[in-house]
């Protein structure tokens, strides 16, 4: 393991494994008879991470944080395990990575486009011979099928039962290996699980997943992520004695291949704009009308438990809230526990359901709740990316030149080094600057004078012997539980989808961005696009355009999308020529002050009518916007 720090200051460092499985082999990375090839990754690992060599292409950003280092790792190992199923491992060991070449290349692409990682390195190949060889008696035996009943298997305790394991397993080879299943065993019931963090919910998402792992084409952002590799070691071939007979071999991704095999990355779906003021309206009565009294009973009942703890040292937490300890923790009275009835500290069992969670609300899920709330409200009026909100410190929220108060984020993708103290700031409403102020306040007893805490913490109670919780950031999984949780407490509107009651669960919580993008334009000024630019902190307001009107069909259709097509016409940035020849030949207007509602009403009734409105940019880079409408109309 390669222990990395990357700037949490946590006792235990982040790592990036080599113990990787070869399914050529049915060894691992970790073998010192690989070192030309790990001390390979390594090198390039580190040298893009600190920055060495940058001037080799002053056109992109060598600055990397861990993540993006273990996305390289993932690409570079990936690579490497193709290498030994190709040409051995004798080979590999002896050559390394200078064994590539274009036509290795050409196949590489190929497999990780038709079969993801698991392909290009021969486990979905091994996985899949394996089972072909397996009779009923033998799968029989291995699920333990001794009824009619379902026989579930876990993919990781399947592939141990199979000789394979400490493999992670893409959704798509999971979906392959049942897939496999039921075609050789049709008449018995078997089925192939995956462990998940996904909360339990009361209702089915209405909220569109961006994949399901089912999908024949890969996404072009998995795709650009596994073949970066040889892009990777050409920037550094020349420096390492381990990349000296490398000799650079490139392929371009036609656009062929691309149209056959590779998913565009489809853009964030539309919340529905009731849905989303019920979430609004919802996250602002928690702030505004129990904010305070959540902060004041979970501080009042922490400092009892750690009072207990402190005057009785071998009570563990778990027996200090049994009815047979001596000691209670008072729940105090105000507002929010007498309108939750709230009657307990700690947290309902794992596996309690939403409608026990909105039922028997205890101190730690109400605070859980104002987290889930306030997130909500800086994600939508400041209209930033969840990376950059759970970045939030104490030391992020001051009191601006203007009289109210702003939220200061680090710029995410501008920054020149890893530890930039650039920042830029967010003018907030007066009931975000509460929400914040409250998580502020919730855990300050928990942390020394000179932390600055994170407003979003991973962990906001104390340990089972009564130690205080680490300055750590939540994680993207953990908020979008509480928010999970948080549409089931508010009980936010259902809706039919496919014949099922369904609910819109954040779980894609760049929605909130996009509403508040939509918004933001829809009730400002023409003259204000650059400040909606700057808040989503996007490089040119082209990039903002793009993101906002990709394309407007029936499905979207609103007042809003009728005006942005009417507010483009008065772009200077974008060709509306065709979409103003359309309408003024139909309508024989010219446009002034007096056609503005004319024209929108046009644009309204023809996409009622299965019109399309377009987007898109030229080979000289110009933003065109076209009205396509049906033959019907057109003839008449």
């Amino acid at each position: 393991m390669w222990f990395i720090n990357d700037g949490s200051d946590a006792e235990n460092l982040p790592y990036i494994s080599f113990d990787d499985y070869i399914p050529a082999t049915g060894g691992t990375l970790r073998d010192e008879k690989y070192l030309i090839v790990t001390n390979a990754i390594k090198k390039v690992l580190a040298l893009s991470r600190t920055g060495h060599l940058a001037t080799e292409d002053g056109g992109k950003t060598l600055l990397t944080r861990f993540a993006s280092m273990v996305e390289n790792a993932t690409a570079l190992k990936t690579l490497a395990i193709f290498l030994i199923k190709e040409y051995g491992e004798d080979a590999v060991c002896k050559e390394g990575f200078s064994l590539l070449t274009t036509s290795d290349i050409k196949k590489f692409h190929l497999e990780i486009a038709t079969g993801r990682a698991d392909k290009a390195t021969g486990f979905t190949e091994l996985i899949l011979n394996k089972i072909s060889l397996m009779d009923s008696e033998t799968i029989t035996h291995l699920f333990g099928v001794n009824s009619d009943d379902e026989a579930e298997l876990s993919i990781g305790r399947f592939l141990e039962k199979l000789g394979v394991s400490k493999v992670r397993v893409s959704s798509f080879t999971r979906h392959l290996i049942s897939e496999k299943l039921n075609e050789l065993f049709p008449d018995l019931p078997l089925a192939i699980t995956v462990r998940s963090n996904r909360k339990v919910t009361e209702f089915p998402n209405s909220c569109p997943m961006s994949f399901t792992g089912k999908e024949a084409t890969v996404g072009d952002n998995t795709f650009d992520c596994l073949i970066k590799a040889p892009n990777l070691l050409k920037r550094y071939s020349h420096y390492l004695p381990e990349l000296v007979n490398y000799c650079n071999p490139t392929v371009t991704v036609t656009e062929s291949f691309a149209n056959t095999y590779i998913r565009p990355k489809e853009r964030t779906p539309n919340i529905p704009t009731q849905t989303a003021l019920y979430y609004l309206d919802e996250a602002i009565r928690i702030v505004t009308v129990y904010g305070e009294d959540i902060v004041e009973t979970k501080k009042n009942c922490e400092f009892q438990l750690n009072r207990i703890h402190k005057e009785n040292p071998k009570f563990r937490r778990d027996y200090i809230f049994e009815g047979r300890c001596p000691h209670k923790v008072v729940i105090p009275d105000n507002g929010f526990t007498r309108d939750f009835k709230v009657t307990r500290y700690n947290d309902l069992p794992t596996g309690s359901s939403p409608k026990e969670l909105r039922e028997n609300v205890t101190v730690l899920f109400g605070y859980k709740m104002l987290l889930a709330a306030t997130y909500i409200l800086a994600h939508t009026f400041c209209i930033k990316r969840v990376s950059e909100i759970l970045e939030l410190k104490e030391s992020s929220l001051e009191h601006g030149l203007w009289g109210g108060y702003e939220l200061f984020f680090g710029i995410r993708k501008s920054a020149p080094t890893d530890n930039s103290t650039l920042v830029t700031g967010r003018p907030i409403p007066h009931v975000l600057f509460e929400g914040i102020t409250c998580l502020a306040e919730a855990n300050s007893h928990y942390y020394a004078e000179h932390e600055d805490p994170f407003l979003f913490p991973s962990n906001h109670t104390s340990t089972g012997k009564g130690g205080f919780p680490k300055n750590q950031k939540m994680n993207r999984a953990k908020i979008t539980g509480y928010l999970q949780a948080f549409a089931d407490f508010i009980q936010v509107p259902t809706e039919i989808v496919n014949g099922v009651e369904s609910r819109f669960y954040l779980t894609r919580t760049h929605v909130l961005r996009r509403f508040a993008a939509r918004a933001f334009y829809a009730l400002s000024d023409i003259s204000d696009f650059p400040a909606l630019s700057w808040l989503m902190g996007h490089r040119s307001t082209e990039e903002t355009w793009h993101y906002l009107l990709e394309e407007v069909g029936n499905e979207h259709l609103s007042e809003e999308e009728a005006q942005c097509v009417l507010d483009a016409i008065y772009k200077s940035n974008v060709d509306t020529s065709q979409v103003e020849d359309t309408i003024k030949s139909n309508l024989n207007i010219m446009f002034n002050n007096q056609s503005d509602d004319v024209a929108r009403e046009f644009i309204r009734e023809q996409i009622l009518s299965g019109a399309k409105i377009y987007n898109y940019t030229d080979a000289s880079g110009k933003v065109i916007l076209w009205m396509d409408i049906s033959d019907e109309e057109t003839s008449e």
